[in-house]
């Protein structure tokens, strides 16, 4: 009894393993990044979107007394180095590859 239940386990989560995989191949995940510079705030804003329709962060970016600010949601901030900022060889990529498919851009004069 105990093997049948283990199976049906296993067979179970395989099925629901191989569904993922085969819906993440048919229909890729696209993620959209708006990006506005003002330079009247000193501040980068960004909102990450997934399908144009799921929000998952936004936020800005600002330089402070030699370091770059990272704020994401409504009270948390990340401070960084500029150091911590550039590429270390050391670490291990984990991306493989990203595809650009698209790329517009607009300017906004006036205050």
């Amino acid at each position: 009894m105990y093997k049948l239940k283990t199976f049906a386990y296993t067979f179970f989560m395989l099925l629901i393993l191989t569904s993922i995989s085969l819906l993440i191949f048919l229909f890729p995940i696209t993620v959209k990044i708006r990006i506005l510079l003002s330079f009247k705030d000193k501040k980068l804003f960004y909102t990450l979107r997934i399908y144009d329709k799921l929000y998952l962060n936004g936020g800005y970016i600002k330089i402070e007394n030699g370091r770059v600010v990272l704020n994401y949601g409504k009270s948390k901030n990340k401070k960084l180095s500029y150091k911590d900022a550039l590429f270390d060889n050391t670490r291990t990529d984990v991306v493989k590859h990203i595809d650009f498919i698209k790329n517009s851009s607009a300017v906004l004069l006036g205050g």
